[in-house]
């Protein structure tokens, strides 16, 4: 092997490192990276002396070559981005590696029209052709890592299909174009500049796309946080609904009650003992299920899960509580209160619709930090990226409950999680009982 064979060899791996770390920069943009550090250099190293081994068999223009290398990079953005829907992973990786090689292309063309030389003789030489090869991985480095700082993961990926579809079609048009482009490159009748501004402006026209893209999403984020919203509304006119129906109840109770009193105090007054015994055994009968289940000293608390243990009752739930002393409780009452109606809420519609015996248990403890588990029987679920699908008729004005909850524990920094097994659903939390300032 000769010194130029060396030189070519280190250069490749070298280019192809670079345009791996591009693609996860590129990435990074648009969701989270399961593995940092370490263990993402492992996968950065493994894929990069992958797609090295198969240049040394393939030529990179080769169709073959480039049909692997997007399956490479879907396949590594699959494993690392797994919150990613994966026909959004495969638009993005498309429209990397468009991108990528129409800048290395415009770059390559520039070289040549600026030496006004053809494909053949350009790669004939040895510094022209390393110095192309520097400035276009340096140029897809930088572009990456710019788009990398402008934009941040959105929260909700959950554009529609036919959306993705329809931005697929552009990027693919593109890869055509390009590799036309690419044929044509190689016969005499080439002008250079003609192929830089051909090659900018598909790069500048996919990167439009993502800008279009991107937008959707905020867009569809802004949606989804509305209706989230409009959950939450509707949710706190159902409890003070059944707040003022409570205090109706009270309200008839305590007249109820002073009138007994005044009843007892004439039958004991008359000496009337055993009318006035009977009374009373009259008057504990019709104290049943009126009493307060709950009393954790947290009067928010104490209403919503008083109001969902009767609602529980009148669907023939058996519910259990195990709460200790909720007074020092930080946490603002509204997202509290909020919190617990859309679990228990879920609970509830769970037990309701699972056919067996209908249990639901709940698990509210205060230390240093609040521990909640709510279990529920339940009909089978499927569990996605901490997301449960709905089965509901009208899936846009529902299925937002989870995501409250997990907004209310993002506000507190806390932590959840939850599990289906055996006909029963568990959701666990823990908060710092720190209020947000």
């Amino acid at each position: 092997m000769g010194y130029l064979d060396g030189l070519g060899m280190f250069l490749t791996a070298l280019y192809i490192a670079i345009e791996v770390l591009a693609f996860f920069w590129f990435m990074d943009a648009f969701a989270e990276r399961r593995c940092k550090g370490l263990a993402f250099a492992e996968y950065w190293a493994v894929i990069s002396i992958i797609d090295f081994i198969a240049v040394q068999f393939i030529s990179s223009a080769d169709i073959v070559h480039i049909l692997m290398n997007l399956l490479l990079f879907m396949l590594a953005a699959c494993f690392l981005y797994p919150s990613m829907h994966k026909a959004y992973s495969a638009l993005l990786v498309v429209i990397f590696y468009i991108a990528m090689y129409s800048v290395d292309f415009a770059v390559f063309s520039l070289c040549t029209a600026l030496l006004k030389v053809d494909v053949s003789s350009f790669n004939q030489t040895v510094i022209p052709v390393i110095a192309r090869g520097v400035a276009s991985n340096i140029l897809i480095l930088c572009i990456c890592a710019a788009i990398k700082r402008i934009c941040s993961p959105v929260k909700y990926k959950k554009l529609r299909w036919e959306y993705i579809s329809l931005a697929l079609l552009f990027p693919l048009a593109s890869l055509v174009v390009l590799l036309v482009l690419l044929q044509i490159a190689f016969r005499k009748q080439y002008d250079g500049w003609a192929f830089v501004f051909c090659t900018l402006f598909l790069a500048l026209a996919n990167f439009a796309l993502l800008v279009l893209l991107n937008q959707l999403e905020k867009s569809e984020e802004s949606h989804q946080k509305q209706l989230a919203l409009e959950q939450m509304l509707q949710l706190q006119a159902k409890n003070m609904d059944a707040l003022c129906a409570a205090y109706s109840q009270q309200r008839k109770l305590t007249h109820d009650f002073n009138h007994n009193i005044n009843t007892l105090h004439s039958l004991m007054e008359s000496k009337e003992w055993e009318a006035a015994q009977n009374f009373l055994e009259r008057v504990q009968e019709k104290q049943t299920v009126r009493s307060l289940l709950i009393n954790s000293r947290h009067p928010i608390l104490d209403a919503v899960l008083n109001q969902k243990a009767y609602e529980a009752e009148k669907n023939k739930i058996n519910i259990h509580f195990e709460i200790n002393d909720l007074s020092k409780l930080a946490l603002a009452p509204v997202d509290i209160s909020t919190m617990f109606a859309n679990l228990l809420d879920n609970a509830i519609e769970a037990c309701v619709l699972y056919p067996g015996e209908k249990r639901l248990m709940v698990k509210v403890l205060l230390g240093k930090t609040l521990f909640f588990s709510i279990q529920n029987t339940s009909n089978p679920v499927i569990i996605k990226n901490n997301c449960i699908a709905t089965t509901k008729s009208n899936p846009h004005l529902h299925g937002f409950g989870l995501e409250n909850v997990k907004m209310i524990l993002e506000k507190y920094h806390g932590e959840f999680c939850m599990k289906y097994k055996d006909n029963c659903f568990l959701f666990v939390g823990e908060i710092l009982n720190t209020p947000i300032s």
